[in-house]
């Protein structure tokens, strides 16, 4: 039964344009996009940040443009630890795959910052937007949908279960998201899935 106490953020139904559920550079960065054009937007997270996740320290120069839009590239770079023109990956068969680039290229292939620091750098600048009101510690335990539309979410926040409503929903939960499931998009197939390695 869900517990009519609200958390203080949330007091009335679509109070926030949009809803954030993942505080990873995903949602992080949605919310930079959505707070640099005024909207309204709670970003939630169960996880206390900055916080650890042994997944895509390295970032290819695919990821300067974004940054850029973000206004984060010199930063990143600035605090970027490890940079290689390529990688190698090899199997237990023996076989490898190799990706280099041109060895003229001013520009490096990937680029490593620990996710402790670039989610954190992300996430701050979603922050420096007044209208971003970031909650962390906040599980997101199910969809709300009327009408077949999803209008909302049940989230626990120190024990206390609360609706919250916006117009839109965004689900950056990752890879294993129970939301993606809940909606019908949610990939459960073990060969679509990737390793990460640190």
């Amino acid at each position: 039964i869900l517990n009519r106490q609200r958390i203080k953020l949330l007091t009335t139904p679509h109070d926030f344009d949009v809803i954030i559920a993942g505080a990873g550079p995903a949602g992080s960065s949605a919310a930079a996009v959505l707070g640099k054009a005024g909207k309204k937007v709670l970003l939630l997270d169960k996880e206390t940040f900055p916080r650890d996740k042994t997944c895509g320290d390295g970032l290819t120069f695919k990821c300067f443009e974004p940054l850029k839009r973000l206004g984060l590239l010199e930063i990143f770079l600035n605090k970027v630890q490890f940079y290689s023109k390529g990688y190698s990956i090899f199997f237990s068969d023996y076989s490898e795959i190799t990706v280099r680039r041109a060895i003229d290229d001013s520009e490096f292939f990937v680029y490593v910052l620990p996710r402790f620091e670039f989610d954190q750098l992300v996430l701050q600048k979603a922050q420096s937007y007044e209208s971003v009101t970031f909650q962390p510690e906040t599980k997101v335990h199910e969809l709300i949908f009327e009408n077949e539309k999803i209008i909302g979410l049940v989230i626990d926040r120190n024990g206390i279960k609360a609706s919250c409503y916006a117009s839109i929903i965004i689900d950056a939960c990752g890879a294993n998201s129970s939301l993606a499931v809940q909606a019908g998009a949610g990939n459960r197939d073990p060969h679509g899935c990737a390793l990460a390695i640190r």
